[in-house]
């Protein structure tokens, strides 16, 4: 493995959970992070203790092996993803079979790389799913003011477009309604300040 120097404008104040239980791998992946990507490593040799933490703390990314003690990365990867926990996962493994990768996809992990890896991929790997993961997301919810519509609950493309056009409708009214009523309101008030005068 070789050590990539970081380039300015990437990646900063990442914190990373790293469950691995091999001391050389998990002592080379946390000094490269650390000292040439200016990340905050957690790393924890034991799968269930790599578990907990990621259920009560809060990571950008969690990189695990998959042969671990006390639970293994598939295990680590289906417990988070069924408490609906989002935080990207790479798995770091030995196991390279095409069925191991999909067994961790699968299981809930976003990306797999197998051992031995050059740490430039690694970073390289970090940083897409990371910069994935905060991709702001595109609300379904339709609100204005009290109306909110939700459009995946449109039903199929015919639908969709007489509903969505609806829905326009409804938000235009909404929008003339709300400007006709703050139109009464000003001219309710110039209208009593110029009484007061006279």
């Amino acid at each position: 493995m070789r050590i990539l120097s970081l380039k300015s404008g990437y990646l900063q104040d990442m914190r990373v959970l790293l469950i691995e239980d091999e001391q050389k791998t998990g002592y080379s992946v946390q000094s490269y992070l650390k000292d040439e990507c200016r990340f905050e490593v957690i790393w924890l040799k034991n799968g269930l203790e790599g578990l907990e933490m990621a259920k009560k703390e809060s990571f950008d990314i969690i990189l695990s092996d998959i042969i671990l003690p006390g639970i293994d990365g598939i295990k680590i990867c289906s417990e988070l993803r069924n408490l609906d926990i989002k935080t990207p996962i790479l798995i770091l493994s030995a196991l390279y079979q095409a069925e191991d990768k999909v067994q961790g996809l699968n299981a809930g992990a976003d990306d797999y790389l197998a051992k031995p890896f050059d740490f430039g991929e690694l970073y390289a790997r970090i940083n897409a799913l990371v910069r994935r993961s905060n991709k702001p997301q595109v609300s379904n919810i339709l609100i204005y003011s009290e109306i909110s519509i939700n459009l995946s609950n449109l039903g199929g493309m015919e639908k969709w477009s007489k509903n969505i056009s609806y829905a326009k409708r409804i938000c235009t009214y909404g929008v003339l309604h709300e400007k006709q009523r703050k139109s009464d309101i000003k001219a309710r008030i110039i209208g009593e300040s110029l009484e007061s005068h006279t």
